[in-house]
């Protein structure tokens, strides 16, 4: 852990990234819902990829994981096929759709580990190839920084903490199906 101006903030913590979940200590993320092996340029992956975080407090939820759910989201990039090389961003052509979701709470009933979903119902990848897509888990800290830059007397500052990421099997794009 970093120190960030005296608050003990993480600026990063890396997890596992071995296929499609990573540990996060207490915690864990996976895809619950892969896309598609193959796909055509420019139409949506169905289905629809999801992510889901669990707790590892043996079907325990506690509190404290589900005070810290709005505070999370997950953030859709692709990669190569070996997942070494991160190609959007900085491309804004090769993938579309919402690549961005909230971790949204899950319904105790539905499972008693799972905290938080995200879902990504229209992306598509606008490029022939063989790719990956590396979903992360962020979360957003905003701590009070003192009075330096303070607004309306509450001077605040926010800190991005990439807390783990998981890629996805291989998807073939092509243009003729």
């Amino acid at each position: 852990m970093e120190d960030i101006g005296g608050h003990g903030i993480d600026t990063l913590t890396v997890a596992s990234m071995e296929g499609s979940q990573a540990d996060m200590g207490a915690y864990q993320m996976h895809i619950v819902v892969q896309p598609p092996r193959e796909s055509r340029t420019g139409i949506s992956l169905t289905p629809p990829v999801v992510i889901s975080l669990r707790t590892r407090h043996n079907g325990v939820r506690e509190v404290s994981d589900l005070e810290g759910i709005g505070s999370c989201w997950a953030l859709v990039s692709i990669v190569s096929e070996d997942g070494r090389v991160t190609l959007a961003p900085p491309s804004t052509t090769l993938l579309s759709g919402t690549m961005v979701d909230s971790l949204h709470k899950v319904p105790k009933d539905e499972s008693e580990q799972a905290i938080g979903q995200a879902s990504f119902h229209d992306l598509s990848i606008n490029q022939r190839g063989k790719f990956r897509l590396r979903i992360s888990l962020m979360r957003m800290t905003i701590v009070d920084s003192g009075t330096s830059g303070a607004v309306n007397g509450v001077s605040t500052q926010a800190y991005v903490r990439n807390m783990g990421s998981v890629l996805t099997h291989v998807v073939h794009v092509n243009g003729n199906m």
